[in-house]
């Protein structure tokens, strides 16, 4: 294949026709590179940064020069056009710094393997973007990222990219997509509201802490939850392959009713009359399926009063697991577990909560 390298003087040239009429210059050098499909075009960092960016003058506040920053090219109507040229000019090998990372950045960025380098990104700014199926590297730390998709991206090794919950603005994680990622801490005080979640590792969450108990909307699945859901918004929440989530019938809490109302994998202790009447008052606005895959850890005679309020209101309970004690549950959850101290030989008492905690 024939290389053609352009000489300082020709760059010059065309780089003075690009600052005159850059969106005219790209249609037609993707044009003259379309009937020389035998040439290799060479084209230098500087001229690809002039060609596909717009550089804008950062100034201080007595409007001084600072320094530049840039951003992709926003028209639509030659977006197409520039990630076909992309090809030609190699951009693989693209360097760049203070880049403002919008989602026509983003698409040309994946759809040609450059690698988003979230320490050079101007803005920590992800807020609404799609980020799928790209090369990242550098941290999320310090980023805006509510009502950001973040799927199925990986560093340039090929491993899961990393985020810690702690250390993201303002720990707002609202109407995010998440998926393939490996967490480093917990979500204690972050706004995890409609977030959707799966396929990642390290996900822990502790009901009781994420900000303001709201897990209405959530998505979750692969995760281990460390305490209870009692007194959580749990409006429409969805989880699927979750870990120790359990809740007491007489702490339920619902602002809201519809069909998404779902119990799945979820164990719902009901000890005494309060939590049957309170769960008693719910079950009409329930869907039929709304327990399938559910544990019901209760005594005999509620498990049979919860039968027939199921066969009343037309509520499917053949998937719910029963887990049935003819004992009182509140001596059951205060009974103790014996013991042996195997250096001192002798037996003690442990409670049966002493276990989680800190």
């Amino acid at each position: 294949m024939k290389k053609i390298k352009l000489s300082k003087k020709d760059e010059e040239k065309w780089l003075e026709l690009i600052r005159r009429n850059k969106r005219e210059f790209i249609i037609k050098l993707y044009e003259y590179l379309e009937y020389k499909e035998d040439c290799d075009l060479i084209i230098s960092n500087h001229l690809i940064t002039e060609l596909i960016l717009d550089k804008i003058e950062v100034k201080d506040e007595k409007n001084e020069y600072v320094f530049y920053k840039y951003k992709f090219i926003d028209d639509e109507y030659i977006k197409d056009t520039i990630s076909k040229l992309c090809q030609f000019i190699k951009l693989n090998n693209f360097k760049y710094n203070n880049l403002v990372l919008n989602q026509n950045a983003i698409d040309i960025m994946q759809e040609n393997d450059i690698v988003i380098d979230l320490d050079k990104i101007y803005e920590k700014n992800i807020e609404y973007l799609e980020i799928e199926n790209c090369i990242i590297e550098g941290s999320f730390d310090g980023y805006l990222i509510k009502g950001a998709t973040i799927k199925d991206n990986k560093t340039k090794s090929g491993d899961m990219i990393k985020i810690n919950p702690q250390k993201i603005l303002d720990k707002n994680f609202y109407e995010c997509e998440i998926s393939n990622v490996e967490f480093l801490d917990n979500f204690d005080n972050c706004n995890i509201s409609s977030m959707d979640i799966s396929d990642s590792k390290g996900v822990v969450i502790n009901p009781q802490k994420v900000k303001y108990k709201n897990l209405s909307n959530c998505n979750i699945s692969n995760a281990k939850f460390i305490s209870s859901l009692d007194n959580c918004n749990i409006d429409n929440i969805r989880l699927y392959d979750v870990e120790g989530a359990f809740v007491n019938a007489e702490n339920l809490e619902f602002h809201h009713f519809d069909n998404d109302i779902d119990f799945e994998v979820i164990n719902i202790i009901v000890n005494n009359n309060t939590g049957f009447n309170v769960l008693k008052s719910y079950i009409p606005h329930l869907s039929y399926d709304a327990f399938d895959g559910a544990t019901i850890t209760c005594n005999s005679d509620i498990k049979n009063k919860l039968i027939y309020l199921f066969e009343e209101n037309g509520i499917e309970y053949d998937d719910i697991i029963f887990n049935t004690t003819n004992l009182d549950l509140d001596t059951v959850l205060k009974n103790t577990l014996k013991i042996v101290d195997d250096e001192k030989g002798k037996t003690k008492k442990k409670s049966f909560f002493r276990r989680n905690r800190d």
